[in-house]
């Protein structure tokens, strides 16, 4: 795709642009659209690479017009959590200059590029945050499930459904059909989508979860994605006509959003299987091989790459699981408990027990919100809620959330109490180093010079200064005495000193428990190595000094097994 008219992207400033623009650089993360047959509209998000940064950008387009708008940030590289803030950044951006968001009116379609679970995710998270809390799910739905694919058919439905309540608000006040519903009877009167419209009855209903979960399993089906693409073809070049008659010009002909589209390889099938490979996948899963048992199972249960097939995935999955893989018992228990059988609803139990056993986080989200609700078990809220914790603290972003949700409830705080005590927490040590003047500027050089008053006066100022930031006291692994060159002292059950590299150090070792914000509750969050900033983030600065991170450790701790379910 040749580079064209892409605009000057000035660093740490939003920019618009009104104009068509195709640059090779650019990926496209998601598609959806609106197909009203007046006016069908497209919109993208991805991101475009202009030098050795890239930046995400938010585009619509209507053959009417159309506008990008690229988010502020350059990123290196490009991480899931970028394109989720800067997007979020993008709509912040839009509404502040009294434009409309990203999901004011419900999408017809969603694709994801290369389906994608992280960016799928992403997008119905991105909806539920940013479409507005008015919206009528409820009348949408009613729609859909009338409707179906049938898109002229149910764009003639809602339009006779506007004409008649509008011709019926007119004669309550004593009018005749205003001249505006005359036009549109005159328009659509030949049509039979609207002459003999069979209106579906609607309760109005915000967005719920199940509503949200029936919506994407509608238009993110691969079925649904064609159809809605050669619906917007037909309804683009359709209203691209009638704007010619009423003498609009079109200013964005479907041969740019095609061009757009299919320039950047934006295929539904990327993970399509060939029959070789299709075959080469059964034969491993056959011989008892347990990663390729958990990846054709995957593909039948979701369709990804092959047919859709659940009861062969189910049986893979029950191979699967009884060889042990967490994921496949998990996934298993999933599909049982769909079936609605007693004896399926126990397996399932038993299986999301093995799969918490082994420290499955999607395992741990799913019994405890059983025990929380009681489904199947008896009711037991601190083992619910210590399952969710383990699970949000593996990084689980269901269970984090309902973990808010629970929090917003009026559980006792003993119950809060009881879940902590079950709770396996990690711990997490740092390593702290003078990499700049500050902190360290008094340490003794020599540690010989431990023994001066100076030396015993450092180590009690960095002892209290422990306490007061891990005040329900954490503790020092002794094993990491061996990553010292030197070990001077570990005078203090909260702090270790040492020499690493010729550099004195300080170690922290703490419970994740200990880690707690303003009312005294864990900080629930799962901490990873490669995190940066989480020295920074969690220790701060005392005083003025300087803290820098070396190094960041997690430390499992004792095997402490989440007690076993009622029977």
């Amino acid at each position: 795709m040749r580079n064209r008219d892409l605009p000057l992207l000035v660093p740490g400033q939003f920019v618009s642009a009104g104009k068509d623009w195709q640059d090779e650089t650019c990926q496209l993360y998601m598609i959806w659209g609106i197909l009203n047959p007046n006016g069908p509209t497209l919109y993208t998000l991805g991101s475009v690479k202009p030098d050795s940064s890239s930046r995400i950008f938010f585009r619509w387009m209507h053959f009417l017009g159309g506008e990008t708008v690229f988010s502020p940030t350059q990123l290196k590289p490009v991480m899931y959590q970028d394109i989720f803030d800067e997007t979020l950044r993008i709509q912040e951006h839009l509404r502040s200059g009294g434009k409309q968001g990203l999901f004011d009116v419900i999408p017809d379609f969603f694709v994801i590029d290369g389906r994608d679970e992280t960016l799928s995710r992403m997008a119905q998270d991105l909806l539920q945050h940013l479409s507005p809390a008015d919206l009528n799910w409820g009348r949408y739905i009613a729609y859909v499930r009338q409707f179906g694919t049938d898109y002229f058919g149910r764009a003639g439905a809602e339009i006779r459904e506007f004409y008649e309540d509008q011709l019926l608000a007119a004669r309550r006040k004593g009018l005749d059909e205003p001249k505006e519903l005359g036009a549109v009877r005159a328009r659509y009167g030949g049509i039979p989508q609207f002459t003999e419209a069979e209106l579906p009855s609607w309760t109005y209903s915000k967005q719920t979860a199940d509503i949200l979960q029936e919506w994407w399993s509608f238009v993110s089906a691969e079925e649904h994605q064609v159809s809605a693409l050669a619906t917007l073809r037909a309804m683009w070049n359709g209203a691209s006509g009638f704007s010619k008659h009423a003498g609009l010009e079109t200013v964005s002909p479907w041969a740019e959003a095609s061009a757009f589209l299919n320039g950047l390889d934006f295929a539904f099938s990327a993970n399509r299987l060939t029959p070789r490979e299709l075959e080469a996948l059964h034969n491993e899963a056959q011989k008892g091989n347990i990663d390729a048992q958990c990846e054709l199972a995957s593909r039948l249960l979701f369709g990804d790459g092959v047919e859709k097939n659940p009861t062969e995935a189910a049986q893979w999955l029950e191979m699967a699981s009884s060889a042990g893989n967490s994921w496949a018992q998990t996934a298993y228990a999933v599909e049982l408990r769909r079936s609605g059988g007693a004896a399926e609803q126990t397996r399932a139990l038993e299986l999301l027990r093995q799969a918490t056993n082994s420290g499955n986080a999607r395992a741990n989200m799913l019994l405890g919100m059983s025990f929380i609700e009681g489904a199947v078990v008896d009711t037991d809220r601190p083992l619910g809620l210590a399952h969710l914790i383990n699970a949000a603290l593996a990084g689980d972003e269901a269970a984090r959330k309902a973990l808010h949700v629970q929090a917003a409830t009026d559980f006792p705080s003993e119950d809060w109490t009881a879940a902590f005590d079950r709770v396996p927490w990690p711990k997490y040590t740092f390593l702290l180093g003078p990499a700049v003047a500050g902190h360290f500027a008094d340490f003794p050089k020599k540690a010989k010079d431990v023994e001066t008053d100076l030396g015993k006066q450092w180590m009690v100022d960095e002892a209290s200064s422990v306490r007061d930031w891990f005040s329900r006291g954490g503790v020092v692994e002794r094993s990491f005495s061996a990553l010292f060159d030197q070990t001077i002292a570990f005078a203090d059950p909260y702090i270790g000193l040492g020499i690493i590299d010729g550099q004195p150090v300080t170690v922290v070792t703490v419970s994740a428990k200990d880690l707690v914000d303003e009312r005294g509750f864990p900080m629930i969050k799962a901490l990873e190595a490669s995190d940066l900033d989480v020295a920074a983030s969690i220790i701060g600065s005392i005083d003025g000094r300087k803290w820098v991170r070396t190094a960041v450790q997690r430390i499992p701790s004792s095997d402490v097994l989440i007690p076993a379910m009622k029977p």
